[in-house]
């Protein structure tokens, strides 16, 4: 009797598992009754899932009559980052340089690509031409503003993509608006230059445009010797009227015995040059001399907001 009993009693628990269970089941899969949500409710779900991301263009057709809200821009970058912008078809990669005023670009289009873009405050713009084997064109230009702060620096895009429909007649669509924002540092290096003056000493050249509030943006160039990677001593000059004279000093068996550094500054007639007159010597070495430019720029044009590009 008392087997029957506890059989009874598993057959019990059993069938009340399983009808546990199987309520369960009903609650997390089975049939919901069907709700109605009114227009707004739907027009936000649409809004919502074809909201931009956080980091999207606000460049929009140019040509549209109307057009819809913009978009929110990406988040403000700092110098060194990369970002990705998407425009219908076309797939922009841009770098913004870490050390100097210089934005890197690459363009694709479905499976063509054009890379080797490159923007500085010498050259702001950059043209682009390309087309894939779907029909599509995209051309145009971009360009590059290195502004002083507290203004944001910006790459504005200039481009028509074109699609190439079955009836044969092309469609296009021209865009312009900024593809990104970077936060502007308050003394930009516009370029970099490198000569050797002994197999192991090297001279490097910034040329620095340190962005002042009265908009006395005179260019200065900062001019450092380097043993391998050891700063032997540096200079900061500026257009006068008078050369530097290099102090005597060493790193290792590099010697800078001395000699003269003169800054000439570019205009629209005149290529600007840093000049060395300079003797140096390396260990034992006989001392060399060397005389001649180690950084030449063209004239880069500035502009009424504060901005070169």
């Amino acid at each position: 009797m008392t087997r029957q009993r506890m059989l009874y009693t598993r057959i019990l628990w059993a069938t009340l598992g399983a009808i546990l269970a199987t309520a369960m089941w009903l609650m997390t899969t089975g049939s919901r009754l069907p709700t109605v949500s009114s227009s707004h409710d739907q027009a936000l779900s649409s809004s919502d899932a074809i909201a931009p991301a956080a980091d999207c263009v606000d460049l929009s057709p140019s040509s549209s009559a109307t057009t819809n809200d913009p978009c929110v821009p990406g988040p403000v970058l700092l110098p060194g980052m990369k970002v990705n912008r998407q425009v219908g078809p076309v797939l922009f990669v841009l770098v913004v340089d870490s050390n100097e005023a210089r934005v890197n670009a690459q363009v694709s289009l479905g499976n063509a690509a054009l890379t080797g873009l490159n923007m500085t405050a010498a050259a702001p713009t950059a043209d682009f031409n390309l087309a894939n084997g779907d029909g599509q064109r995209v051309w145009g230009s971009l360009g590059a503003f290195f502004c002083a702060p507290p203004n944001t620096s910006h790459l504005l895009a200039d481009f028509t993509i074109e699609n190439q429909r079955d009836s044969g007649k092309p469609v296009t669509q021209a865009y312009r608006g900024d593809l990104m924002r970077w936060q502007s540092p308050i003394t930009s290096v516009l370029a970099r230059y490198r000569q050797p003056l002994l197999p192991d000493l090297q001279v490097i050249v910034e040329l620095l445009d340190p962005y002042k509030a009265d908009s006395s943006n005179a260019l200065t160039a900062q001019v450092s010797f380097y043993y391998a990677s050891d700063l032997i001593d540096r200079y900061t000059l500026m257009a006068t009227a008078t050369p530097v004279s290099l102090r005597q000093s060493s790193v290792g068996p590099v010697r800078i015995e001395g000699g003269l550094l003169d800054f000439r500054p570019a205009t629209q007639e005149q290529q600007g040059q840093l000049s060395l007159d300079g003797t140096f010597q390396s260990g034992h070495n006989p001392p060399n001399h060397y005389v001649g430019s180690v950084a030449d720029w063209s004239w880069i044009r500035g502009r009424a907001d504060n901005c070169r590009g």
